[in-house]
């Protein structure tokens, strides 16, 4: 899982999705997930309006980077 997989995808896996959860609080329970899941956050972050920074998804890329399959 990279900065480039789908939302969903990431959120389907228990690992990907306790990531998502400790870095970006709130993304999976946000009322437009429905809208976004199919998004990479490479995608959504121009999007965000500064709520996702570079500096987080450089702290989610090494989270994901870190999970061992």
């Amino acid at each position: 899982m990279t900065l480039d997989t789908p939302l969903e995808q990431i959120a389907a896996d228990p690992s990907g999705k306790a990531v998502l959860d400790k870095d970006l609080p709130g993304l999976s329970a946000h009322p437009m997930w429905e809208s976004f899941k199919g998004m990479s956050l490479k995608e959504l972050q121009p999007m965000s309006n500064g709520k996702i920074p570079v500096e987080r998804l450089t702290l989610v890329a090494s989270d994901l980077a870190a999970i061992k399959k």
